[in-house]
């Protein structure tokens, strides 16, 4: 199953002087695997519900001041949004002085919808706006024809996920990895069913994932500006960091038109409909001890 098309369109310039700033310990293009980040990864968030690190349950990407790029699995679809944050500007995930924003609804796309693990996407709108600082920044939007698996680059993975497959309990600080993408076609003889609105990377040796509680984070490369850019978002896997199983990220590319137009000064979606009577979050949990995604990263364990 393809990804859908839309028009073409014509937008003006995303990639400003002050997207995508990489923090300086991300240098080069080493394979590290589970270190803490010495500094806040600018465009990292933690998607948790309440204000407290103890309630997160996904990661997320700054794209402006009031919107954020999450995955699909991590929300039950047009759920209230009442009493859900996104917390930036830190590495411990329970920083008091961290940025906490309320989020004011999500956007789920329409004509891609989430179906299975496809088109794992979902936007998050702020109440009010982040406030952009060293710590606290935009990743950049890929150009349309951005690939870097049809070249193996290193990209990199970040969040405050399981350490390991099925581990009771999530890091204080905030953990990054980089790994080199694999082609759709060399993902596909691992799970059967990889899509073009996807992108695998991982070591053939395995070692080196996102797991447990980074769903939704970002997938990061460099494009040729030495920019970071959202190529895509933390979506599942079997496992994590097992041999020949590369990790599977929601392919930024896929839907940009749909990014670009509900980021702040874009055209915008339908309207959520009205919320249920509940606010409470889904039923089986998203808190670190219970649903802490990946198998839909969605990995579930």
């Amino acid at each position: 199953m393809g990804a859908a098309t839309y028009p073409p369109r014509t937008y003006p310039s995303r990639q400003a002087a002050s997207c995508g700033n990489f923090p300086g310990f991300m240098t080069g293009d080493r394979i590290v695997g589970g270190e803490a980040a010495s500094s806040p990864i600018p465009w990292q968030v933690s998607v948790r519900q309440g204000q407290s690190g103890w309630g997160h349950f996904c990661g997320g990407t700054i794209l402006d001041a009031k919107t954020v790029m999450c995955a699909a699995h991590c929300f039950d679809k047009d759920q209230s949004m009442s009493g859900y944050y996104v917390a930036a500007g830190m590495t411990d995930r329970k920083d008091n002085n961290a940025q906490k924003i309320e989020i004011a609804n999500g956007v789920w796309n329409a004509q891609m919808p989430y179906v299975g693990n496809n088109n794992d996407f979902i936007i998050l709108k702020l109440k009010s706006a982040l406030t952009f600082n060293d710590k606290v920044g935009a990743a950049c939007l890929p150009e349309p024809s951005h690939a870097p698996d049809a070249t193996g680059q290193t990209c990199f993975v970040s969040g405050w996920g399981t350490l390991e497959s099925g581990a009771s309990g999530l890091p204080d600080d905030l953990q990054w990895v980089a790994v080199p993408t694999v082609t759709n076609a060399q993902c596909n003889e691992a799970y059967n069913g990889i899509t073009s609105s996807m992108i695998c990377a991982g070591l053939p040796t395995g070692g080196k994932d996102s797991c447990q509680g980074d769903s939704g984070g970002p997938f990061i490369c460099r494009n040729d500006n030495g920019k970071a850019v959202l190529t895509g978002v933390v979506s599942f896997g079997i496992g994590c960091a097992l041999a020949d199983y590369p990790g599977v990220y929601a392919r930024t590319t896929a839907v940009l038109d749909w990014v670009k137009d509900n980021m702040e000064g874009g055209s915008g979606s339908p309207p959520p409909p009205p919320p249920g009577p509940t606010t409470q979050g889904p039923t089986d949990g998203r808190s670190e001890e219970r649903r802490v995604g990946k198998e839909c990263r969605s990995r579930w364990s």
